[in-house]
């Protein structure tokens, strides 16, 4: 089993970072689990950090291994959720989202990245009057510059900045941004 930082897990910074913007928005929050076949959810939840990030947030874990639904015909009254969007298409001045193909894990961590150190990513690209961030697997190329966000984008990772992780969270993005705006010559294209 893969722990937290190594292989594809979701990193348990940026599920508390979820926890914390749905309770901020008085939701009710639980952590739950998409069935893969093989995994051992409960204990995937525990080795990788998960669940020691739900409890100390005193939000519930979801074993779907022990949820009976009555009666049996209980889709019949089910209220579908609305799907992902295939994008993420919320605005930031200076800032051009490449979203191809990611997960949600990625569209969060940009997302929460861009909500509290915006200014912050902006500064770190001197003289520029847009900073390019890209996520997911789809691109078949990238602008040079682009900061390039996720295992995903891995290929891309000599156009620019590419931070690691399944997702990266905010801290990891920070100091790679901030290591690379030292090299004067990252910026002169």
């Amino acid at each position: 089993m893969a722990t937290a930082e190594s292989g594809i897990t979701t990193n348990p910074q940026v599920v508390a970072a979820a926890i914390d913007a749905f309770l901020e928005a008085e939701a009710s929050v639980a952590v739950g689990e998409s069935p893969i076949t093989g995994v051992k959810t409960m204990e995937a939840f525990e080795a990788t950090g998960i669940a020691s990030v739900a409890r100390e947030r005193n939000c519930p874990l979801i074993d779907i291994s022990r949820i009976q639904g009555n009666p049996d015909m209980w889709y019949d009254f089910i209220s579908p959720f609305e799907p992902p969007p295939d994008n993420l298409s919320i605005q930031f001045p200076g800032i051009t989202i490449l979203d191809e193909m990611s997960c949600s894990a990625c569209q969060s961590t940009v997302l929460m990245l861009l909500k509290r150190y915006r200014e912050q990513v902006f500064d770190s690209f001197p003289g520029q009057e847009n900073v390019t961030i890209a996520i997911g697997k789809g691109h078949q190329s990238v602008p040079r510059g682009t900061l390039c966000i996720g295992n995903c984008t891995a290929q891309h990772k000599k156009q620019g900045i590419f931070v690691s992780g399944c997702p990266p969270v905010a801290s990891q993005i920070l100091t790679a941004i901030s290591e690379r705006g030292n090299e004067k010559s990252f910026f002169i294209w």
